[in-house]
């Protein structure tokens, strides 16, 4: 009965069986998205596409991402890195875009927001945007191309500001824009697969 997802913890009602420590209400939301974004893309990628299982890690890299920023307004540079070279790989196979577009979108993507918080820090005299959401950028633009940059950054925007309602006693005026820019991107995949 622990180890079934979702059930457990309605069961326990949101408590350990063995301590009645009260677990996180992100626990069943993490396991029902996760769980519904394999059967998505195993569905209309089939169980043994190649494109499908790189969707699939991509998803979990940036849903990943998603969840530790909205939680602690930082993000792995290691799961950045590993975002951007699965964009890579999907368009070595050619499946969103050019390797050069690719390419392109990670220098646009990393260089705007980078360009964005160094005028911000010479008129306030503080960052305004972290280093981490400008690698997320770039890894993203690294997936779906250039072109995709400006509709991603605008609906993460709108996204993270949405955020900052729930956070705002956690974080105080900071807004989590890292998971804004991971929700956009795993929007944004999950159609472009359904529409394939």
């Amino acid at each position: 009965m622990h180890l079934v997802p979702i059930f457990s913890y309605v069961l326990l009602r949101g408590k350990c069986a063995f301590c009645s420590s009260k677990i996180s209400r992100l626990y069943p939301v993490n396991e029902f998205f996760i769980t519904a974004m394999v059967v998505i893309i195993t569905y209309h990628a089939g169980p043994y596409s190649i494109h499908g299982w790189l969707a699939i890690t991509l998803i979990l890299c940036l849903y990943a991402q998603a969840v530790i920023d909205f939680k602690t307004l930082s993000l792995s540079t290691y799961l950045s890195v590993i975002i951007g070279l699965l964009g890579f790989a999907f368009n070595y196979l050619h499946f969103f875009t050019s390797i050069i577009d690719s390419l392109a979108g990670l220098i646009l993507g990393y260089c705007s927001l980078w360009l964005i918080n160094y005028i911000y820090k010479k008129i306030k005299g503080t960052d305004g945007i972290g280093s981490g959401d400008y690698l997320l950028l770039g890894a993203v633009g690294g997936v779906f191309g250039s072109s995709s940059l400006g509709i991603i950054l605008l609906s993460s925007s709108i996204i993270s500001i949405g955020l900052h309602f729930f956070t705002r006693t956690i974080h105080g005026e900071r807004i989590p824009l890292g998971t804004g820019i991971a929700l956009t991107s795993i929007i944004f995949l999950v159609l472009i697969i359904l529409n394939k």
